[in-house]
């Protein structure tokens, strides 16, 4: 690459790289040319993160029970914000499948993922971006949240655990970042929920 182009200039830009540095040396070796790192908090629209506490029970028993509970909460906030357009980041496509089912009371809803052709997902990006459109709620993957604007009103986060693995905290950063549409909204709301056994730590997380 810098055999052929021995000027070319890179501008990388992500929300959640922790080796920025490192990353800013292995540039600055591609070529010599300067390179600078820059950190910066500011964004266009202002995100409200709000950490949701759902009741929860600590052991394998108590798994389907917690499920049901953080299912529920995710209703319960959809209900409270059913005039905006909410994106709902589901960990797991069973809860994909099974919060598309249940939000269908709040109007169309669609399910986002990787079992969807390319066709299929452009066409939900495009009828969620379009003001127009009935669509009112896309429940989605974690993978929604990379390489893609399609910002909402609203984001539900829907738990922390993929299974019974941490969902790591540069995901849930970048599922933050979608909430707050640029020249609509003066703000946007994130909904984190949480299980109520293990609240203090994934919040020091």
């Amino acid at each position: 690459f810098t055999l052929q182009n021995p000027r070319a200039r890179l501008v990388l830009l992500s929300a959640t790289m922790p080796n920025v540095e490192q990353l800013g040396h292995w540039a600055h070796g591609l070529n010599g040319l300067p390179t600078v790192v820059i950190r910066s908090q500011w964004r266009p629209i202002k995100i409200e993160q709000h950490w949701v506490t759902y009741p929860a029970a600590a052991g394998w028993s108590a798994y389907q029970a917690n499920r049901e509970s953080m299912l529920q909460t995710v209703e319960e906030i959809c209900e409270d914000n059913k005039e905006h357009r909410i994106l709902v980041f589901a960990h797991s496509k069973n809860d994909g499948h099974e919060l598309q089912s249940r939000l269908q009371r709040f109007g169309r809803v669609q399910f986002h993922c990787a079992d969807l052709d390319k066709q299929e997902r452009g066409e939900i990006e495009m009828a969620f971006r379009d003001k127009s459109s009935s669509l009112r709620i896309v429940v989605a993957t974690s993978t929604l949240a990379y390489g893609l604007n399609l910002p909402a009103r609203v984001v539900v986060i829907a738990g922390t655990k993929r299974g019974i693995s941490d969902v790591h905290p540069y995901d849930i950063a970048q599922e933050v970042g979608r909430c707050g549409r640029l020249g609509i909204d003066d703000h946007g709301d994130a909904y984190v929920l949480l299980a109520s056994h293990e609240a203090a730590g994934e919040k020091r997380r």
